[in-house]
């Protein structure tokens, strides 16, 4: 009888050791997923020799004119799962009323998600921080199909800051326009000058 009463008391401190060793282990972090616009399948159908170039208004005026500069990110190669691309940014610098433009080049190397990531032109939120939607968007005169992704937060001084992006539908890794407007005013915008084929 000794021995059975020995027994349960063991076990009864067996188990509530158990639930303070699960109740003290630390949580695993979830990392954040950011929005996924086109499938693993769909990015497998990028190729070499796209193109694409972005108007970029900066949301900057020098002498009363909207200072515009480009982005053009080109798809370089596609070897396996490793894709290398050049992006091309054009930097501007004022000095008083003068405005110097340079060129300024960097060639990359990477998978077809990293690929998308330049191509978002911004770093995408999180999937569920975000809204996604559709839309359509004029480029080169021609309506376009887009997946519409918004992502509202607050800045410092507590006014709205909306960002959107328009990725259009049939042609994975391209993002077609991105904006970002405070408090209901776009501050900074880039668009797709042409449709790539």
């Amino acid at each position: 009888m000794l021995t059975l009463r020995v027994s349960a008391a063991l076990l009864i401190l067996v188990t509530a050791a158990s639930v303070v060793l699960c109740e003290n282990a630390p949580v695993a972090a979830v990392e954040p997923a950011p929005v996924q616009v086109w499938t693993k399948a769909e990015l497998g159908t990028l190729k070499a020799g796209l193109k694409l170039t972005w108007t970029h208004d900066t949301g900057v005026t020098i002498a009363g004119k909207p200072l515009v500069k480009t982005q053009t990110l080109e798809l370089t190669g596609v070897d396996g799962d490793t894709l290398s691309w050049q992006v091309t940014r054009e930097i501007v610098s004022v000095e008083g009323e003068t405005v110097r433009r340079e060129n300024h080049v960097l060639k990359l190397e990477g998978t077809a998600a990293e690929f998308v990531e330049e191509a978002a032109l911004r770093t995408l939120p999180d999937a569920s921080q975000a809204k996604t939607g559709t839309a359509l968007l004029t480029i080169s005169a021609k309506a376009v199909a887009c997946s519409l992704v918004t992502h509202t937060t607050k800045d410092d001084a507590g006014a709205e800051v909306v960002q959107k992006w328009w990725f259009c539908k049939d042609k994975p890794g391209v993002c077609a326009r991105y904006e970002r407007a405070v408090a209901g005013t776009v501050r900074e915008s880039l668009t797709l000058t042409a449709m790539p084929q």
